[in-house]
């Protein structure tokens, strides 16, 4: 819901989300700040084919935790740009090590090196006061 409600705040109308909770579909229903929001769980199955190449923006954040979002689940976001589309994202620093036991540096170098994507910037930013957690920014 944060997200929808920044964009939406940024002047953004047409967001459309999917979470896993069925809860949280409903809540960011509620709050008004999607047009479409529906339960679905990244990386487990085949996106539905509405949401294949459709989005100029995909957005994945608070995601990328062991035991949480399956790395595949890049795949998806990848699949739902259209040509030319922006994938933004956050992980923690520690996530972002190739080899590590997750995946997720590695699947983005994968779908970089098949061409589906393309790395504009990455930084390292700290969150809250000094010594906080560190992310890091494909």
């Amino acid at each position: 819901g944060l997200m929808g409600r920044l964009l939406h705040e940024q002047g953004f109308q047409q967001i459309d989300g999917m979470d896993a909770s069925e809860q949280f579909v409903s809540e960011a229903m509620r709050r008004g700040h999607y047009r479409n929001c529906e339960s679905f769980y990244l990386g487990e199955k085949q996106l539905p084919k509405e949401r294949l190449g459709r989005y100029d923006l995909v957005t994945a954040h608070g995601v990328w935790v062991p035991n949480h979002m399956p790395a595949k689940a890049i795949i998806d976001c990848v699949d739902a740009l259209k040509e030319g589309g922006y994938f933004i994202t956050a992980m923690r620093s520690y996530l972002w090590e190739k080899g590590d036991s997750n995946g997720y540096r590695d699947m983005i170098d994968a779908v970089v090196e098949e061409g589906k994507l393309s790395i504009l910037e990455t930084g390292k930013f700290m969150r809250g006061v000094e010594g906080g957690n560190d992310m890091f920014a494909p």
